[in-house]
């Protein structure tokens, strides 16, 4: 019994120490130039999720997640996985323009996977089945780009934000949201 209650205290420990970010870690900025290599693919990528102009356009929090993910992260090639962090990191510089959140919790960290970032929960197969951001003094607006989690997410929970705006269209494309218990806050 003992064995077993050491085993369960040690995992606690390593998997609360994971979720805090690294000393002085804050989330990387976007940079303010684009990488040459491999920026064309990875644009082309992405322009199946986000209007092109959209992506060339210099204001947008688009345009910052696709040159995030040129400079800081490397590994994502995988289709799912592309469409899945390029929505979170959207989602991080679409309520970041004003300020930074209370508490990013690993957000941005390119040596994490997005299951791995505060606020997210994902099924066995690391795909986002909740995010649950309460109090946490996010500002803006919730981005399109949330559709493109229409596959997995369950729960959408934003509740004491200052977020801004209409609730965007492809929040309908979440098809599972609304069934199943699932709910948006």
């Amino acid at each position: 019994f003992l064995v077993v209650l050491m085993i369960i205290i040690l995992a606690a420990v390593v998997v609360n120490s994971a979720m805090k970010p690294p000393p002085g870690f804050t989330p990387s900025n976007p940079p303010t130039s684009m990488p040459t290599v491999a920026m064309d693919d990875l644009r082309d990528a992405i322009s199946e999720f986000t209007p092109m102009e959209t992506l060339l356009d210099q204001s947008t929090p688009q345009r910052d997640a696709l040159i995030w993910l040129a400079n800081f992260d490397a590994a994502v090639h995988h289709h799912h996985r592309l469409k899945q962090r390029y929505a979170m990191v959207v989602l991080y510089y679409s309520t970041t323009y004003t300020g930074e959140w209370l508490n990013s919790m690993n957000w941005l960290h390119e040596d994490l996977h997005e299951c791995s970032w505060g606020f997210i929960t994902c099924n066995e197969d690391l795909e986002i089945t909740t995010i649950i951001m309460p109090n946490n003094d996010i500002k803006g607006s919730l981005p399109p780009e949330i559709g493109l989690l229409s596959d997995s997410l369950q729960h959408l929970v934003m509740d004491g934000n200052g977020l801004t705006g209409t609730l965007p269209m492809e929040l309908g494309e979440l098809g599972v949201l609304g069934t199943n218990n699932a709910q948006i806050h």
